[in-house]
């Protein structure tokens, strides 16, 4: 009994391996190659669920070796040599030194402090909302999450709520919402973005920043609309305490910002300029400059910029120790986007044929369906199973479900795997649904019975969303 507890979950991906493995026969397309990937990624994606990431993203490297369609070498430089690997590692260096240096709470009292929240507790909710979105599309979600939080629990305190009371509860639930808003709205310092970039780059669909957040970017500003609609409009929680709200005393908390912030802050926009003004801005730069740019990508203006922090000095010091903001990027996050993106190139390979059995499969029951409703359906389930479960595996089961049955039909490619990762991230539900959601339902600043009503109906608002406005607009401006 006691060894059927302990390892009871490598069993049963043992036996899920052995089936895949014996009784999935190479028809309909599908390869040995192929069923022999199957057989490693059903059982990685179930210890996923039920293990974690960290040694069974390691083991699924080794497994993809030894099914054949990769070799050692492709399987390492696709993993941990991957450009999605220096990304992230700068990135989250990044949001560590404007997080250290008093950036972002700097930025968030601005909003926190101007007179149009002045005895206007509604009027508060929406600019403190505005500030966590605006930060949240290039701010890492983990650390926004942190920073909101306790700012809310301050303000609380100050002016007399606690845990429980709706305005407590709708300022918590509010920074959940739009941390797993913002979190896919950017590929700018987000991970799970670009997760999917790498997956889709491996099944032959190219997605530039720019082609991001030409969804992401309406998505976040509708959906922040729409939050302020639930809370402050419908659920309009209670709050005659804010009155005691000392607007003259915060100003006087604003934390000044030095010469390192202004210094961290000035590269940090111009990274991100880089990234984008080549694709959007061309005409603007010398030709030269913009090819350049170009052929530098994403990962070697997030380098000179990691560099220079820890190069310029302020007063005898750096801005920062690549020893201290390496940190920010965990290896065991680093393993499992590396496994991610080689598991993606395994199943997309033509020597597999998993794409094209999934599509001969699947024809039969979609044949009836018009394309807008096969997306419909796949974005709804991933949305209900995303609040339970991982949201990175969650994305990349519907996207391999929707992705081989949509191609040829005229949909946009980019703008459906945009919006399965959109609705993958917004997992609030219960304690399970996000990585972030410890910080939210661990310390009792929610709890499921006192946000359940007001997290169905956002969900059901981001699939509203989702596919009355940015299927149509995917489809008209992105190919």
């Amino acid at each position: 009994m006691n060894f059927w507890k302990q390892y009871k979950h490598i069993l049963i991906a043992l036996v899920l391996l052995l089936c895949v493995k014996f009784l999935v026969p190479a028809a309909n397309g599908l390869t040995e190659v192929g069923v022999n990937v199957l057989a490693v990624l059903l059982p990685i994606l179930y210890l996923w669920l039920t293990v974690g990431t960290d040694w069974v993203s390691l083991l699924a490297l080794a497994a993809i070796i030894m099914t054949g369609v990769l070799s050692a070498t492709d399987t390492y430089a696709a993993s941990m040599g991957s450009s999605t690997i220096i990304v992230v590692v700068t990135c989250m260096a990044l949001n560590k030194v404007l997080s250290d240096t008093g950036v972002i709470k700097k930025i968030a009292y601005w909003f926190l402090t101007r007179d149009l929240v002045r005895d206007r507790p509604y009027a508060f909710m929406a600019m403190f909302f505005l500030a966590a979105t605006l930060l949240g599309l290039v701010l890492e979600c983990a650390t926004l999450g942190i920073i909101f939080i306790t700012l809310a629990v301050e303000i609380c305190d100050e002016i007399g709520y606690k845990k429980g009371d709706p305005f407590y509860t709708a300022l918590i639930i509010g920074i959940f919402w739009i941390s797993n808003i913002t979190n896919a709205a950017t590929p700018i310092c987000h991970a799970v973005p670009l997760i999917m970039i790498g997956t889709a780059a491996a099944s032959g669909i190219t997605i530039s920043y720019t082609q991001w957040m030409t969804l992401g970017l309406p998505f976040a500003l509708v959906m922040y609309l729409l939050l302020l609609l639930v809370i402050c409009v419908i659920w309009k929680p209670e709050a005659s305490k804010y009155k005691n709200y000392d607007l003259d005393a915060a100003r006087k908390r604003k934390i000044p910002l030095d010469r390192r912030g202004v210094i961290s802050v000035v590269i940090f926009i111009l990274v991100v300029l880089a990234w984008i003004v080549p694709e959007v801005f061309s005409s603007l730069l010398p030709a030269g400059m913009t090819a350049a740019l170009k052929a530098w990508g994403n990962t070697v203006p997030a380098i000179i910029a990691v560099c220079l922090l820890c190069v310029i000095r302020v007063e005898g010091k750096p801005i920062s120790k690549f020893s201290e903001i390496a940190t920010a990027a965990p290896m065991t996050l680093l393993i499992f986007i590396g496994a991610v993106v080689v598991l993606g190139s395994a199943v997309s390979s033509a020597d597999t044929g998993i794409s094209l059995a999934l599509s001969n499969v699947l024809a039969p029951m979609t044949s009836a369906l018009s394309p807008a409703v096969m997306v419909g359906i796949g974005v709804l389930l991933c949305l209900i199973m995303t609040n339970f479960v991982s949201n990175v595996v969650s994305m990349l089961l519907f996207f391999g479900l929707v992705i081989p049955v949509i191609t040829g039909a005229g949909v946009s490619l980019v703008g459906v795997s945009v919006i399965i990762c959109l609705v993958a991230n917004f997992a609030s539900l219960v304690p399970s649904a996000a990585v972030t959601a410890p910080l939210f339902f661990g310390p009792q600043h929610i709890t499921v019975q006192n946000t359940l009503k007001w997290n169905l109906l956002m969900i059901l608002l981001t699939f509203l969303v989702c596919m009355a406005l940015l299927y149509p607009l995917g489809n008209a401006v992105l190919p």
